[in-house]
């Protein structure tokens, strides 16, 4: 789940992060940090069912040998579900993160969990080819730059319980007034689900999917984008190092930190866990 970086990223990763080193044996993933304009809010989910299109091409730029896998998922009913316990609800200040690489950007999500109904889930995404974090249904958090370019970027949205930060590769790019209530139902990676009907399908890889109490902040986010810490705060936390080369529906998950381990849902070839490109 880790590429090398470019000597300009690391430039700005390490003004970023205080000079913080990393773990040569898990190096994190490249990212782009070139913006196009603007940063807002917007209004609903959308409600897409996806068509599989095909997910971003094969290896690059990645670490030689490196064992560690990424869940790719195909769009349609690709996903993983678990269950939401002891995850944040009402209006509980939460965090949700992963790092994502797509080349898709029509709206789809990557991650999130509560009731899928309007208003009681909490998701992070892409719309338009920028992160996004919303209460599902209600207004959305947009980002300013476009991370639908093929690259590993890290996303996170935190929520207070009235204001949400949308923040991409550890850099706050949108704030706005998010209001609502989560209510208990499911975590879903891969989707939206809103009763049987599946909502804006994620189309690419996934990986690092993790879920804090409390609003973290940005400076946090970034000192933390290797996902090589285990605060007290984290609740979920999917790193998708599933064993053998399984595929398909049926396959656990492990939750590291917590009891929501998900099962995937899919087609016969996909979800899969290939390693990381």
């Amino acid at each position: 789940m880790r590429a090398l970086l470019s000597l300009s990223w690391f430039v700005i990763l390490l003004a970023s992060c205080g000079g913080g080193s990393r773990d040569g044996s898990s190096p994190i993933k490249s990212t782009d940090t070139s913006a196009d304009t603007g940063a807002g809010t917007g209004t609903g989910t959308g409600t897409g069912t996806g068509t599989g299109n095909t997910p971003p091409p094969g290896p690059n730029e990645y670490t030689s040998g490196s064992s560690e896998r990424c869940l790719l998922l195909h769009g349609g009913a690709d996903r993983i579900v678990s269950n939401d316990v002891g995850l944040p609800f009402e209006d509980t200040s939460r965090t949700v993160q992963a790092w994502v690489r797509t080349n898709y950007d029509g709206q789809q999500i990557a991650a999130g969990y509560g009731r899928g109904s309007a208003g009681l889930g909490y998701v992070i995404g892409v719309t338009g080819g920028r992160a996004f974090v919303s209460l599902a249904g209600t207004d959305q958090i947009v980002g300013s730059s476009t991370v639908s370019d093929d690259a590993w970027h890290h996303i996170a949205g935190a929520w207070d319980g009235t204001t949400a930060v949308i923040m991409v590769d550890g850099v706050s790019e949108g704030v706005g007034p998010l209001s609502g209530s989560t209510l208990a139902g499911n975590t879903t990676i891969g989707n939206y689900a809103e009763g049987s009907a599946q909502h804006d399908p994620w189309i690419g890889w996934i990986d690092d999917v993790r879920i804090f109490s409390g609003a973290r902040s940005p400076d946090q986010v970034a000192d933390d984008l290797d996902g090589l810490n285990s605060p007290e705060d984290l609740l979920l936390w999917y790193d998708f190092e599933v064993e053998g080369d399984p595929s398909g529906s049926g396959i656990t998950v492990e939750d590291l930190v917590g009891d929501n381990d998900g099962l995937t849902v899919g087609q016969q070839e996909h979800p899969s866990f290939p390693p990381c490109r």
